[in-house]
């Protein structure tokens, strides 16, 4: 991709913050083809993703197909086959997102770049960190608060319901891995630190949140989750941009998943008991947080004067 100096018109590649001709720093301004290659670079690091989780995916429905017509598993109904599929949903996750962090690895290798350096992983995101989870919390619970009051119909709460009830199927401790340890963690890799990353470099910071958030909400399937996941991503977007570190993003997405399991396990009709345990949470939040980001100054403090 090439940018061009708006000051003497030079071609300066991608990798350079400043031309090489005049000198000029402040005014580089990419071309239209050059935010369109972005875009699609963007796609493409989305479209691994999505990759990897449906070819894992046709690997396990394939498998118990051809154990369903072997006659495994007795005299069972398309229905009944699809259940037990649906019941590796987590194990799906997590194969297709070991293959995506592999596969990206791999990538930036041969092309003798830092993964590390370009996702800001080597960036604390230092005493604030627990606050921040606690913040991905309490935005699952303002979610499910505001969407109990639209009118949702039927048809698309039931399509939801069975589409995110299917993924928490199986083994609880997989569940818990593939839901709020490495959703987080691969997918802010994939849609904040590669996708959104990518077209920061040459997009206005509106367009480049406003797009990948799109992006994010259309992958999650659903009508409903489409609609908070894109404001979710607005967010999550916004947080790496102003933090510099791809942990602050991670941890926001940890606390919403996080939340979505405590809202889950919530019986039903309990959602004020869930209020005020989330909000008692919270007050332990802000107080170790507190606690943590005078701790993490004293040590910056310290760094700087040795």
């Amino acid at each position: 991709m090439l940018k061009y100096c708006k000051n003497c018109g030079a071609k300066i590649g991608d990798t350079f913050d400043s031309c090489n001709i005049c000198g000029e720093t402040e005014r580089l301004i990419p071309t239209f083809g050059t935010k369109a290659g972005a875009f699609g670079k963007a796609l493409l690091y989305v479209f691994c993703f999505l990759f990897f989780q449906a070819a894992v995916s046709l690997a396990y429905s394939i498998y118990y197909g051809i154990m369903a017509g072997a006659g495994a598993y007795g005299d069972i109904t398309e229905a009944e086959l699809l259940k037990m599929v649906n019941s590796h949903l987590s194990e799906v996750f997590i194969i297709s997102a070991a293959l995506t962090v592999v596969f990206f690895c791999i990538v930036f290798a041969i092309r003798k770049k830092s993964l590390v350096k370009r996702i800001k992983s080597n960036v604390s995101p230092g005493g604030v960190g627990i606050l921040v989870v606690m913040l991905g919390a309490v935005l699952n619970y303002i979610t499910v608060i505001i969407s109990s009051f639209l009118p949702i119909s039927d048809e698309v709460l039931n399509q939801h319901e069975e589409t995110y009830s299917a993924m928490g199927e199986g083994s609880p401790m997989l569940v818990l891995l593939a839901v709020v340890a490495l959703a987080p963690i691969v997918e802010e890799l994939v849609f904040r630190a590669l996708a959104f990353g990518t077209m920061r470099k040459v997009m206005p910071l509106g367009a480049a949140i406003a797009i990948s958030a799109l992006v994010f909400g259309i992958s999650h399937g659903t009508a409903i989750s489409f609609v908070y996941a894109t404001v979710l991503g607005a967010l999550l977007a916004y947080f790496y941009e102003i933090s510099g570190s791809f942990w602050v993003p991670v941890l926001l997405h940890f606390g919403f998943n996080f939340g979505s399991l405590l809202v889950a396990l919530t019986p039903e009709g309990s959602l004020i008991l869930y209020a005020l345990i989330l909000f008692a949470a919270t007050v332990l939040a802000v107080m170790l947080g507190a606690v943590c980001i005078v701790y993490y100054t004293k040590r910056q403090v310290k760094t700087a004067e040795n």
